[in-house]
């Protein structure tokens, strides 16, 4: 029998011989010379961090350290002769260190045969068992789900800070069966109904189950989902950033020693192998000083513009972008704390990794034939990688049906992500990464083709696969990760772009900027 303090969470109290807490894979007792373990403290050591426990006595420490020690052994059992303030003792410590232990649910008359584990994930992770009936309804929740992980069946979910394992046949079969409605007493057909049973009240107050009472009406019943939010968009929310899983995290640099990180600079691809190089316009400074708009009126001049002008774009005007938004103007060689090679760039890029690529499907371009390029920021060069017209019409017409069919653009830019660039540093982070580094460039992208007086939009989905037939990569080596078009400025669309049906917050700083931003277009 565990006996807690009482509070919600892995150690409530329960009396029912089919659950035991031991201890999470991975925790050990601490030893060596430092201080903590010098003046003889104890201290528990595991991937999620390092806990000296100074302030318990010394046979709560003796009692804890066995159990750690004993790996799969109950705590039950280590502390059936301690005495009561022993085991209070012991227990308010493991409840606060609660992502430390799992609960597993066991069979009542074989101890060892462990139908299923619960593991918090975090230090807060917490519920309370509320009782259900027989007669009610239970389901798996719309939140959550099923994948093989370390070699067992998990059940987890963006909702909630805890995972579930499930080891025997017995558990599998039952919350496989939860795709939708039954009656609990269902479990009564089932090996094992009684600690199937123990484990539904579980997994419902965990989080992964909905319930409804017998009186439900069937129209009724929870979706269970938050409002407005898709499966996807929550389990990515919750997986990239921490605070709901225990998964590595951040610049872990797991691939050091074993995997060369990618390089710097990619290799331009030459995918139907006529692989022409078009040097690019470079601009000088202080031509683009004189002519430039201040930031303040780029700013606030900046619109998205779909619209062509009656004159296409120039080479020149497209060398001139691509060098103000995306050349390498440096290289910095591996140091310590960065072991790879690094760029820098007009725009910010998370741990200056620049994984993003630009290619430019070019369908209307003085002094630049139709086709797709692959642009070289390290040569500030164009590389023709395919000139079928099939594939550039393609392109370019999903780009239109992104602006609900409004744009014909004289360039679509197809952002591309060397994903293995950044998952080489980043563990659970790298894919919101480098949509947050698709951000920065969009942004860069908008304010030099404003302050040029271009026609710049970003868009807001695109065609994965038609982006790699188009270029030739391969669907997960380099992801398309973002779409942008670029075209020559048609003035008449600048005058009818509307800032909103009521003017706050100095709404007069836009048309002041737009108005000398079509001045000087003149």
């Amino acid at each position: 029998m565990i006996v807690s303090d009482t509070r919600a969470g892995v150690l409530s109290t329960h009396d029912d011989g089919v659950q035991s807490i031991r201890p999470r894979a991975g925790l050990i007792v601490a030893s060596g010379d430092d201080d903590d373990v010098a003046s003889g403290r104890l201290c528990l050591e595991s991937p999620w961090g390092r806990y000296a426990l100074g302030s318990m006595s010394q046979a709560a420490q003796e009692a804890l350290t066995v159990w750690v020690r004993a790996g799969g052994e109950d705590l039950d059992s280590v502390l059936a002769s301690a005495t009561e303030p022993v085991r209070r003792q012991v227990f308010g410590t493991l409840h606060r260190l609660r992502h430390l232990v799992t609960r597993t649910f066991h069979s009542l008359s074989d101890g060892s045969r462990v139908h299923a584990g619960l593991q918090p994930l975090t230090a807060t992770a917490s519920y309370t068992v509320d009782g259900l009936t027989d007669e009610g309804l239970v389901r798996l929740a719309d939140s959550s789900y099923l994948r093989s992980y370390q070699g067992a069946l998990v059940l987890e979910s963006p909702l909630t800070a805890h995972r579930a394992a499930l080891y025997s046949a017995t558990a599998r079969q039952w919350l496989t069966s939860l795709a939708d409605w039954r009656p609990l007493c269902e479990l009564d057909g089932f090996d094992a109904a009684a600690e199937l049973r123990v484990l539904t009240k579980h997994l419902h107050a965990a989080g992964f189950l909905a319930y409804e009472p017998a009186s439900s009406e069937p129209g009724a019943l929870a979706a269970s989902m938050p409002e407005m939010w898709s499966f996807h968009d929550l389990l990515f929310h919750s997986r990239s950033r921490f605070g709901r899983h225990d998964y590595p995290f951040g610049a872990t640099f797991a691939h050091l020693g074993t995997v060369p990180p990618e390089p710097a600079v990619r290799v331009s691809p030459t995918a139907d192998g006529a692989g022409a190089r078009i040097p690019l316009y470079r601009p000088d400074w202080d031509t683009v000083m004189e002519r430039d708009p201040s930031l303040t009126v780029a700013l606030e001049g900046r619109t998205s513009r779909r619209k062509s002008g009656a004159q296409p774009l120039s080479v020149r005007q497209l060398g001139e972008f691509l060098y103000r938004v995306g050349r390498i103007r440096g290289f910095s060689p591996p140091v310590p704390g960065v072991p790879y090679e690094t760029t820098s760039r007009p725009y910010p890029g998370g741990g200056a990794a620049y994984e993003l690529e630009l290619y430019a499907t070019v369908t209307r371009c003085s002094g630049l034939a139709s086709g797709i390029y692959h642009y070289d920021p390290d040569r500030h060069e164009l590389v023709q990688i395919n000139k079928d017209p099939r594939l550039v019409e393609a392109v370019s017409h999903a780009a239109q049906i992104a602006t609900g069919g409004t744009a014909e653009p004289d360039v679509v830019f197809s952002v591309t992500s060397r994903m293995r660039r950044l998952s080489w540093k980043y563990e659970s982070m790298a894919y919101a990464t480098t949509l947050k580094n698709v951000g920065a460039l969009y942004q860069t992208m908008y304010l030099v083709g404003t302050a040029m007086r271009l026609a710049p939009c970003a868009l807001g989905s695109g065609n994965a696969d038609l982006v790699a037939e188009a270029t030739g990569n391969d669907y997960l080596y380099e992801c398309s990760v973002g779409e942008f078009i670029l075209s020559s400025l048609d003035p008449a669309e600048g005058k009818t772009t509307s800032i909103g049906a009521r003017d706050v917050n100095s709404a007069d700083w836009v048309r002041r900027a737009r108005a000398l931003l079509e001045d000087e277009s003149q």
